[in-house]
């Protein structure tokens, strides 16, 4: 066995795999489709602005999607048939896996704050692809801006003001956050 404390054969499989010299900006995989999906940012040498299928078992990238920016964050739905990705830091793209291309996009916005703000966490709600939750960062001013949830782009009558997080998941309709502050916590929604 080699010093790595693996077998030689996960070694040796392990140096095949292909490197890529993309400016990765954000990874998800796919339990369904058992593929990888990268977002590239606009400065990458490869593919830039756009996100990547890969094929994780032989290390290449099957499917190109263009999307036509700097994508940055990057969420999947339940099935991996829906990804939302986050392009030019304030424009939310919803992006038809199957198909390959972008369905539709939108500008969130919160109530009260007419400026677009930069998306700091993305959650789709499962057996909904149409409805994604938003969590945000004000992009020239300090503070919190607050977390909405949206259906097919169209922001939802209620949000929660001064609430910003990092981390978000969907269980079932309940949506369980990590809270951007280095003393936060976890909370439902």
């Amino acid at each position: 066995m080699p010093e790595s404390g693996f077998p030689a054969s996960a070694v040796a499989k392990r140096k095949r795999l292909r490197h890529l010299d993309v400016s990765a900006k954000s990874i998800a995989y796919g339990p369904t489709s058992r593929m990888v999906y990268v977002t590239v940012g606009s400065e990458s040498p490869l593919y830039p602005g756009s996100l990547l299928v890969i094929n994780p078992l032989k290390g290449k990238v099957v499917h190109v999607i263009p999307l036509g920016g700097d994508a940055s964050r990057l969420t999947l739905a339940d099935t991996d048939r829906t990804a939302y990705v986050v392009v030019d830091q304030v424009i939310v793209k919803r992006v038809d896996l199957g198909a390959r291309q972008v369905v539709s996009e939108f500008t969130p916005l919160l109530q009260d704050i007419d400026e677009p703000i930069r998306p700091s966490a993305l959650a789709v709600m499962p057996g909904h692809p149409d409805t994604v939750a938003v969590s945000f960062e004000y992009s020239e001013h300090t503070g919190d801006a607050g977390t909405a949830i949206y259906d097919n782009g169209v922001r939802r009558p209620s949000s929660i003001a001064r609430y910003t997080c990092r981390q978000m998941i969907f269980a079932g309709d309940v949506l369980w956050t990590n809270v951007a502050y280095p003393d936060g916590g976890l909370a439902t929604l």
